[in-house]
């Protein structure tokens, strides 16, 4: 990929620039939804690239946002996780969750990262048993403690990738990364994001975590406040299953 190449080459001088700020926003927009892409991000040795900008940016925020972003994307991809379970990569992710001078955007990625990694639903965790377990903490403790960022912070095409981190067997951090996404996003721009999470049967999906009787407290309770949204944005089409 020849935009891997111009990151790479803009790296090596150590500074920031439009051009890799340019560079880095459309490899994040590339991948977004595209697997076929992902991949090819990760067959051009894109990820050990990535892991060096994680080290040379690590306090530059408007580069970590796009780095976080892209992996972010990438971790959606269920065929390609194992390529991203590196203990190093996991571990730093892991470190940025704990950092209160961090942006919430960027913790944010990186709690989506983390979140798809661990997923139930994909690949069996190949990584020392004792960082998934620190992991899982660590994302359901950070995550209460984000406040939302004034602005929004992406766009989403679909809650899809959403979906498969609030099934049942997930543990109460990846579930609560997902909601406190689809909070947000719904709370910035209800009538957009209301409409497109009751037409992709989203809201079926939330009611079965409300009434579940394992759901933890703070994965229900933001359940309903996320329904609350709901309820005050009705969509046309809602049916009495939906209210109920």
């Amino acid at each position: 990929m020849k935009l891997l190449s111009i990151v790479q080459q803009k790296a090596s001088l150590g500074g920031v620039d439009s051009t890799l700020k340019l560079a880095l926003s459309i490899l994040w927009n590339l991948t977004d939804e595209s697997p076929t892409v992902c991949q090819n991000f990760i067959r051009s040795q894109g990820l050990e690239l990535y892991m060096e900008l994680l080290e040379t940016y690590h306090s530059e925020f408007s580069i970590l946002q796009k780095i976080l972003g892209l992996l972010n994307n990438v971790a959606e991809v269920e065929y390609l996780r194992p390529d991203l379970m590196v203990e190093e990569l996991v571990e730093h992710v892991l470190s940025l969750l704990t950092l209160p001078q961090l942006p919430v955007d960027i913790r944010y990625f990186a709690g989506g990262f983390l979140a798809h990694l661990s997923s139930t639903q994909g690949p069996v965790w190949k990584l020392d048993l004792e960082l998934l377990i620190s992991l899982q903490e660590t994302l359901h403790s950070s995550i209460l403690s984000w406040s939302s960022p004034e602005q929004t912070m992406v766009s989403y095409k679909s809650f899809q990738p959403f979906f498969p981190l609030l099934e049942l067997s997930q543990c109460p951090g990846v579930q609560l990364w997902a909601l406190w996404a689809i909070h947000f996003i719904c709370s910035q721009n209800a009538p957009k994001y209301c409409d497109m999470l009751q037409c992709e049967g989203g809201i079926r999906k939330l009611r079965i975590l409300s009434r579940h009787f394992e759901t933890h407290s703070d994965v229900r309770s933001l359940v309903e406040s996320i329904l609350k949204i709901l309820d005050s944005n009705p969509h046309p089409a809602r049916t009495e299953e939906d209210i109920n």
